[in-house]
């Protein structure tokens, strides 16, 4: 029995736009992270530290430490 090729375009449609969807998803991601991939885990020392508000208010830690308060020296 014969394939009716018109039946395949709409699963051909749905399939780019799945493609599409993840593909943006992934850019939209990678560029709020300044171009660095996603964690998949973290520990709970790291995610604390991630939950910790930044100065620069970007969503990866500080690159330079913070001053210690005088008490702690």
């Amino acid at each position: 029995m014969p394939v009716p090729w018109e039946a395949l375009i709409p699963f051909g449609l749905v399939t780019v736009m799945f493609g599409a969807t993840g593909i943006l998803l992934n850019t939209s991601k990678r560029l709020q992270n300044q171009g660095k991939p996603g964690r998949s885990t973290c520990r709970p020392v790291d995610c604390l530290e991630l939950e910790a508000p930044s100065l620069s208010g970007l969503r990866r830690p500080q690159v330079a430490p913070l001053p210690r308060p005088l008490s702690l020296t």
